[in-house]
């Protein structure tokens, strides 16, 4: 059985990509669909200027969920997140995954855990490196 690990973020590309991805590997496959957010205490690299990079704090999104609130919060939104588009796409035996962290560490991480065959990625308005 081929396993697929579809990473996902939360828009309306999600649809395509999981509904392609399924189309592509059929009903048979195992899928695993995964949405990682950024950690809201992580530095970021922001390119100021050409070839000169400043690193800047992220934004403190725990603020927004009140006080006594962990990263267990913001795992608990990508988990479902990733529902959310397995849902959609009617993969209800879909295992999914919420992470914290960089995207690509994170999925690289979980297509390891889970021992996939394939990773399906979009590219949502994604331009210059981040595509």
């Amino acid at each position: 059985m081929t396993r697929v690990l579809i990473a996902v973020d939360g828009t309306s590309s999600d649809r395509v990509i999981v509904n392609s991805t399924h189309a592509l590997f059929g009903d048979d496959a195992e899928y695993i669909l995964i949405n990682v957010r950024r950690d809201p205490m992580m530095i970021a690299a922001t390119t100021v200027g050409v070839g000169m990079t400043a690193m800047v704090p992220a934004v403190d999104l725990r603020n927004e969920y009140g006080e006594g609130e962990s990263l267990q919060s913001e795992t608990d939104i990508a988990t479902d997140t990733a529902r959310a588009a397995a849902v959609d796409a009617h993969l209800d035996e879909a295992i999914t995954v919420g992470e914290i962290g960089l995207e690509p560490d994170a999925i690289l991480h979980t297509a390891d855990e889970y021992n996939v065959d394939v990773i399906a990625v979009g590219d949502h308005d994604a331009t210059g490196s981040r595509r």
